[in-house]
């Protein structure tokens, strides 16, 4: 381990740009442990308990390229119980909606994308639509006992969209969905 001048014997400060939702995310893990870490210390451990998992998974998931998500969204059922009950955002259905984003996801778009050149799990990380996340989820097979825990926990969490969709992640991380979706 590299010592920093001065002899504080503390490993070198990283810098790391979090986005409000992460920031609020990894504070309420903190206050959930019994020793109630900072957040630097909750980053730390969070990033531990990441690689640990990483490492001893036997087989990573691939990368799917945002056609293969598009067909896949395509071969889902257009209406699901739980989820036809959210807003479509002006869609008749959130495949409809999931269609609509990703075909023109290969170019600027209507968010004036810059870079395009993106991965599935990239589209599903930074979508901004809690909604479309569940819809995805249900449609693919997702028990209904997690379906509902997703839905009660964004309705209790407010209105704000990214907040939202980071509690939708939080109870439907992207492997699950992917295994769901390209099985």
């Amino acid at each position: 381990m590299a010592r920093l001048a001065g002899g504080t014997g503390q490993d070198p400060v990283t810098a790391i740009r979090l986005s409000q939702e992460l920031r609020a995310a990894v504070d309420v893990w903190a206050a959930k442990q019994d020793d109630k870490p900072g957040r630097s210390e909750a980053i730390r451990r969070l990033v531990e308990i990441g690689l640990t998992k990483v490492k001893n998974k036997p087989h990573a998931i691939r990368s799917y390229s945002i056609r293969e998500l598009l067909l896949a969204v395509r071969r889902l059922p257009a209406t699901m119980p739980e989820s036809d009950r959210l807003s479509k955002g002006g869609y008749d259905t959130h495949r409809d909606h999931w269609i609509g984003w990703l075909e023109e996801y290969d170019g600027p778009g209507y968010y004036g994308r810059s870079n395009w050149d993106r991965d599935a799990r990239y589209v599903y990380q930074h979508l901004n639509n809690g909604h479309m996340i569940v819809w995805l989820n249900e449609a693919a097979g997702e028990s209904l006992v997690t379906i509902r825990a997703t839905i009660a926990a964004m309705l209790r969490g407010g209105q704000q969209k990214a907040r939202m969709a980071g509690i939708a992640r939080s109870y439907l991380p992207w492997e699950r969905a992917a295994k769901l979706l390209f099985k």
